[in-house]
């Protein structure tokens, strides 16, 4: 396709582009012997070996930190408070049940702002289209952060959400005025005036 064909040299213009700092981050993401990768890789391990261990109620809540080096490999150097993934980490600290019903919590926003941008007109689609938007990335980055356990992250994160269903903007339901006067409102179709 010919996004392709622009696609390939602005990735090149943005390679050229980007500040040497952010080309080895990007770079070291990839490398294995990276001691950061290297620890991330370690969390998982000892949080699948603590829910080994703990598999219906976890360690308990903030537990994680207290066995963390318990259950680290040998060859993990750090000792880590969390495990930088919302998933593994839930797992972990409260077991296989409350990992479900988190889950199944996200799916049902997930399909609560879905239904609430194919009924919605205007404003409020757009409103409930960046919350959606702003979900899909606290999930995407709760699979490299614990950010499920910042209560500044979880503050705003709430509050994005709750604001498709306040009802600020239902355009659906705002009864239209007449085209040839202010003061006569037109009735839905089915609806009576």
């Amino acid at each position: 396709p010919r996004i392709l064909y622009l696609a390939v040299p602005a990735l090149i213009i943005i390679i050229l582009v980007l500040p040497n700092s952010v080309k080895n981050r990007i770079v070291s993401t990839f490398d294995i012997n990276n001691a950061t990768n290297k620890d991330r890789f370690y969390m998982v391990v000892t949080g699948i070996d603590i829910f080994k261990n703990h598999p219906l109620t976890g360690v308990g809540p903030d537990n994680v930190k207290k066995v963390y080096d318990r259950y680290k490999p040998p060859e993990a150097e750090l000792s880590n408070p969390h495990l930088h993934n919302n998933f593994l980490q839930v797992l972990a600290e409260r077991g296989i049940f409350a990992l479900i019903c988190l889950v199944a919590a996200f799916v049902f926003i997930i399909i609560q702002l879905i239904k609430k941008i194919k009924n919605s007109i205007g404003l409020e689609k757009t409103i409930a289209a960046g919350a959606l938007f702003v979900f899909i990335g606290f999930l995407v980055s709760g699979l490299f952060e614990y950010n499920f356990g910042d209560s500044e992250i979880k503050f705003l994160l709430f509050y994005f959400l709750g604001i498709p269903f306040i009802g600020l903007t239902n355009e659906k339901k705002m009864p239209q005025r007449h085209k040839d006067t202010n003061d006569v409102l037109v009735a839905k179709k089915g609806e009576q005036p």
